[in-house]
This record gives C-alpha cells, structure tokens and sequence, in this order.
C-alpha cells in the first residue's frame, strides 16, 4: 500500500538587493516546491551571521514569491555576507 503525504517544501530561489537612496533594501524568491500549503512561515535575514528581520509569507503549492524585508542596509562600501532561511522558525513541517 502506497500513502501519499502532502506537505510543503520552502526554498530560498534567488536573493537580491534593491538600492533606493543611501539605503540597500534585500529582496528573495521563495518557492513551495511541494505539494500542500505552506501557512504563515517565517523567513529570516541575517547579514554578517547576524540575525536582523524577519517576513512572514503563505504560499500555495508550487508558487514562489518575490518578497522584500523592510530592514535597510546604509551603503558603506563594504561587502557584507546576506542569508536568507525560509521557515527560520521551524514552524512548517516540511519534505526535507
């Protein structure tokens, strides 16, 4: 006998970032590969290992979303390191 689940499966696609004055803003694609609704999770940001916003985000089965943090980043000539987690939170059971 053969059972199939249906649970969600989040992913970070794409990270990017969008300058608007002397600020930097952070943007990412987040997809639902699998195959159930992925209510109400929580993506985080980190910037130099450092936690600094989160997003809340519903997504349906096979969608991905363009989203932005609201947190801003001065431009200061210095690389930084940008990390988004999809379901920081750990509140989506999820296919891996």
């Amino acid at each position: 006998t053969t059972v199939n689940i249906s649970i969600p499966d989040l992913t970070i696609q794409d990270i990017t970032s969008i300058k608007r004055g002397d600020y930097y803003y952070i943007r990412y694609l987040i997809k639902n590969a699998g195959n159930a609704n992925a209510e109400q999770n929580t993506a985080c940001l980190y910037i130099d290992g450092r936690y600094v916003a989160n997003d809340t985000v519903s997504l349906t089965p096979g969608q991905s979303k363009w989203r932005e943090f609201s947190y801003k980043i001065k431009g200061d000539g210095k690389a930084h390191l940008i990390k988004v987690c999809a379901d920081c939170a750990n509140e989506v059971v999820e296919s891996n």
